[in-house]
């Protein structure tokens, strides 16, 4: 049978974009959004000694660099004694960037050359509450309650910049134990997002020798060099789609550098639009009294041929959750549908639980048993709005005046890496919901340009407000 839990919730996006909170909202069960964090001295085999205390030789071993544009010797010694010191403390490892005196590293980005130029400051503001890297920008399947408002151009980060980003980022975590590009104490913990308004498994560019890289070759190399696991939640892909579904496959056999993975399903995607379209174009056909009628069958024909070409797209794609590694055990049907629709949209939960049941219907008892379904209504954000009847609830839910953004609002907002590598932070609105970005006047120093193909411009945060926030 299959288990089914019902969360309205507001979410910050809809369709398969992030979702904010923990994984008891997220997915069923006491699976949490992230595992307790091993801090990386742990990870990496250094060893704690009787006493309870972190050997001192691995950690002087590990902070030991050559090279002038290394951290002077002076932060890698006021790191491992800041290490030492909180460990015997607490018991517990450092791993994050609060815990220092910001002034005692401001040269612990030397020599990395994708954080060229960035003090630790200018790292510590861009990996606040940063929550997602984004390897792509757009999205094909142009969902009609998408909350981050997707546009059809899609960007997708250079992979040579992701692998330098990557290299700098493990780097960063040897130098301090831990990565900064995890936030402890938001709600991605050991893990981060890889996609906003995108759908990460259609992740697929090639390096500067021409070979191809889909999103698995990507979580695999930056869990490795950094420790932190991949978000991954599709709407889906073509089976005839050879990365994506290579990626799948290779996430069923070893999902060790994903968190979890989550389907999104719902009559919102633009194939089962086309269906509704249609039915509706039928059924006004079919009113037309001693009228032509003629064209009444095929525009069911071409109703019926979406539908199923959404059901078997999701098929596919639901067919790797009874493949996962048997140690792999959170992952999950994210099923939508407006709670606010009336019989006979299409959209109503009904209607949302027959579309899964067709999809379902192939799998045998045994791998539905492993299939978990969490119900979800949609936030009415973004493209979302239309299905909104209340104008107050939509007037309040984008707060964009960032000429009012405050030195704290850059400091605690939701950071995110853009795929041209700028830093952008994320203003919230009423009830914590989210709005537009705003750009920090620091970016990566990535070697190979990336132009974001987009309508839309960020504002860019003016450099007074910018210090002050780092000063704060």
């Amino acid at each position: 049978m299959i288990e089914i839990t019902s969360n309205i919730i507001n979410t910050k996006y809809n369709c398969h974009s992030k979702k904010p909170g923990n994984a008891s909202l997220y997915f069923r069960g006491n699976h949490q959004t992230s595992d307790v964090f091993l801090s990386s001295t742990i990870q990496n085999n250094h060893k704690i000694n009787n006493n309870n205390k972190i050997n001192q030789y691995n950690i002087l071993n590990l902070l030991s660099f050559k090279g002038k544009n290394a951290p002077s010797q002076e932060t890698l010694d006021y790191i491992a004694k800041t290490r030492q010191e909180y460990f015997e403390k607490y018991n517990t490892e450092i791993n994050s960037l609060d815990t220092f005196d910001l002034n005692k590293i401001s040269d612990i980005c030397n020599g990395i050359e994708v954080f060229k130029d960035w003090s630790s400051k200018d790292l510590f503001i861009a990996t606040k509450n940063i929550d997602s890297i984004l390897l792509s920008k757009g999205c094909s399947h142009q969902c009609s309650h998408c909350g981050a408002c997707a546009g059809n151009k899609i960007t997708h980060m250079d992979w040579d910049n992701f692998v330098d980003l990557a290299n700098g980022i493990g780097e960063l975590k040897n130098r301090l134990g831990f990565s900064p590009f995890r936030d402890p104490s938001f709600h991605t913990a050991n893990a981060i997002y890889p996609f906003n308004d995108s759908d990460p498994i259609h992740y697929n560019v090639k390096d500067s020798k021409g070979i191809r890289h889909n999103i698995y070759d990507a979580a695999k190399l930056f869990y490795e060099k950094t420790g932190t696991k991949f978000i991954i939640t599709t709407a889906g892909w073509g089976k005839n789609n050879d990365l994506s579904q290579n990626a799948a496959e290779s996430f069923a056999k070893d999902p060790s550098c994903m968190s979890m993975l989550g389907i999104s399903i719902h009559p919102f995607h633009s194939f089962i639009q086309r269906s509704l379209k249609y039915k509706k174009l039928a059924e006004f056909e079919k009113l037309k009294k001693g009228k032509d009628r003629s064209k009444e069958h095929e525009y069911l024909q071409k109703s019926q041929y979406w539908r199923n070409k959404y059901i078997t797209r999701m098929q596919n794609v639901v067919s790797f959750i009874p493949k996962m590694n048997k140690d792999f055990d959170i992952s999950s049907i994210i099923l939508q549908y407006d709670n606010n629709a009336k019989k006979g949209s299409g959209l109503t939960k009904k209607d949302a639980e027959k579309l899964l049941e067709e999809i379902l219907e192939i799998f045998p008892h045994k791998e539905r048993e492993k299939i978990r379904v969490s119900l979800r209504a949609i936030a009415y954000l973004g493209r979302a709005e239309q299905y909104c009847k209340d104008s107050y609830n939509k007037d309040a839910r984008f707060y964009t005046d960032f000429d009012s953004l405050r030195p704290d609002d850059i400091y605690r907002g939701v950071k995110t890496i853009n795929t041209d590598g700028k830093i952008l932070v994320c203003r919230e609105g009423p009830g914590g919901l989210p709005t537009k970005y705003a750009e920090l006047p620091v970016k990566l120093n990535f070697i190979n340009p990336t132009h974001w193909r987009s309508n839309n411009s960020n504002y860019i945060i003016p450099l007074e407000k910018y210090y002050k926030a780092k000063n704060r």
